[in-house]
């Protein structure tokens, strides 16, 4: 599965809805195994993949010194959490070279979001 975003107009910010992919595991439960209730309503598990590569993140996360171990569903998080980002930040500036009568973002619209919105304010010293 592909963690996708549902964009409505470009103007708009909006929270992103990974696309979740159910997959039947009602084949990998030990058969022996007496199923109760809850297992049986739960045949289904599901899976969020990102789009962003998940061994380079896990690879900048470890260059943490202080990081030793990282579980595989900290690294998806991070991933989900970075696209969203990105999405915030480039719908942003979307809008501001729709503003500017042009369909292509420029530095300056990105500049612009993050000289100008409160929530792009940490990356001012990127700049």
């Amino acid at each position: 599965a592909v963690v996708s975003t549902q964009s409505t107009e470009v103007g708009e910010v909006t929270s992103a809805q990974p696309k979740v992919v159910e997959t039947d595991m009602s084949e990998t439960l030990d058969e022996n195994k007496e199923n109760n209730p809850s297992e049986e309503n739960e045949r289904y598990v599901r899976q969020v993949v990102s789009q962003l590569p998940l061994s380079k993140i896990k690879k900048i996360m470890k260059m943490d010194p202080d990081s030793k171990l990282i579980q595989n569903d900290s690294v998806l998080l991070v991933a989900f959490a970075t696209e969203l980002f990105i999405k915030a930040l480039s719908t942003a500036a979307a809008r501001v070279a729709v503003k500017s009568k042009r369909k292509t973002i420029k530095k300056e619209d990105i500049e612009t979001c993050v000289r100008n919105l409160d929530y792009f304010e940490f990356l001012e010293d990127m700049l």
